[in-house]
């Protein structure tokens, strides 16, 4: 392998290049990947390049363990003393073996019988929009045209979508975007930061309305009301506040007895809001005037998403520890405790069928059942996922992780 290659990251994973490991050296971008990286992508990882799989590979070195040196010419010679025990694979020409073709192709063979078995396992995104930092909150537009991200370093990307040839960027530096939401009549975009700044910009063209510090303790979430333009914010006391945005006069204000609420959700009638607090219970109260409180005491972790399903009966709380807990609204009761995480869960979205999707820090979102909690779906998403979001047409679901990545993923067999 060329030295020149060792300490540089992989594009996918983002750990460095080392000695030892194999690599493969995209052809159209002459960027290096982990072997295991490049197949596991179909390709060439570098945003936009279309280098692609079929690029060839050709055996060249026998590694030992133990014997390289970056001072020592010699450094790739083995020794003659010791049976190898690692053989080293680097792209230079377009050349192969007939044993690495039918090596490839067995290969291949093996993972086309294992997606067609277990398809809903698998699945590959499509990366529409690269951030330099964390993905921390996304929405779609309500009529589906593209996607709005923000990530750890206050950047806002609105993305044109499916074709995601063009994104606007505005950014508030240095501040972590907590919240992004879009109003049903697309006129307004809210976004929220953990220094309390609320910003409203008109969803054409991206201009600021206004800026305006709504709380001294941070936001951590914020949404529009279904069908209207009111907004809804809560911030890290565990406050939740009604805002006018063409005057940001507070309606009312709901405080919390329960600390820091990380999430909130808003029944699709738009008449109550939920929210998950650090204590692990949940609340309920008034979409109109904040008041007639409802707790629901889940007695775990804290809750750190809260979604409705589609009729508004049902309420999803995922927790630190990765549990999921639907809850009966009138019932007041447990109904189902869906398993499949194993980190924290970090947000959920409710599909226009009434499936709801959770996505975790253990990297994988799943698809559930919103009437039995069995499992729909599955994809590995290869980094912890902060947010998500279904095209309002129920075709794709949007993924926002701490690689920066946004990312497609077809769904429209739900």
């Amino acid at each position: 392998m060329p030295r020149d290659y060792i300490g540089k990251n992989c594009p996918y994973c983002q750990t460095p290049i080392k000695p030892v490991d194999d690599v493969v050296v995209c052809t159209v971008c002459e960027q290096p990947h982990h072997r295991e990286c490049w197949i596991e992508n179909g390709g060439c990882t570098t945003f936009g390049c279309p280098g692609g799989i079929s690029i060839d590979v050709e055996p060249t070195t026998t590694f030992h363990p133990g014997i390289f040196d970056d001072d020592d010419d010699n450094a790739h010679e083995p020794d003659p003393g010791r049976e190898p025990r690692y053989e080293r694979v680097f792209v230079q020409e377009s050349r192969v073996s007939s044993q690495a073709w039918q090596g490839w192709a067995l290969l291949g063979a093996i993972l086309a019988l294992i997606f067609i078995t277990n398809s809903q396992l698998f699945g590959r995104g499509d990366v529409i929009a690269q951030h330099e930092a964390s993905v921390r909150a996304l929405c779609f537009s309500p009529d589906g045209s593209n996607v709005n991200s923000g990530d750890s370093n206050g950047e806002l990307l609105t993305t044109e979508f499916p074709d995601a040839e063009h994104s606007i960027s505005s950014i508030y530096t240095n501040r972590t975007t907590a919240a992004i939401a879009c109003s049903d009549n697309q006129i307004y975009i809210a976004s929220g930061y953990d220094d309390g700044i609320v910003k409203l910009m008109r969803a054409s063209g991206r201009t600021e309305v206004w800026s305006r510090e709504l709380s001294n303790t941070g936001i951590s979430d914020l949404q529009f009301i279904p069908g209207s333009d009111t907004l809804v914010i809560v911030n890290n006391s565990g406050n939740i506040s009604s805002i006018n945005p063409s005057t940001t006069k507070v309606n009312w204000t709901w405080n919390s007895d329960s600390g820091t609420i990380y999430d909130i959700d808003i029944s699709p009638n738009g008449m109550l809001i939920a929210g998950g607090s650090i204590t692990g219970d949940a609340v309920i109260i008034d979409g109109n005037n904040g008041s007639g409180t409802m707790m629901l005491e889940v007695n775990g972790p804290g809750i750190r998403a809260v979604c409705f399903g589609i009729d508004g009966e049902l309420l999803w709380l995922g927790d630190k520890d990765g549990n999921l807990t639907v809850l009966g609204v009138s019932e007041r009761a447990f109904l189902l405790r869906p398993d499949g995480h194993t980190r924290s869960i970090t947000c959920l979205a409710l599909h226009p069928s009434g499936a709801v999707a959770s996505g975790s820090d253990d990297e994988k979102v799943i698809i559930w059942d919103e009437e039995t909690g069995n499992e729909l779906k599955r994809f590995n998403v290869g980094s912890g996922v902060n947010a998500i979001d279904f095209s309002p047409d129920g075709q794709f679901l949007v993924t926002g992780d701490d690689k920066g990545r946004v990312m497609s993923w077809d769904v429209s067999d739900l």
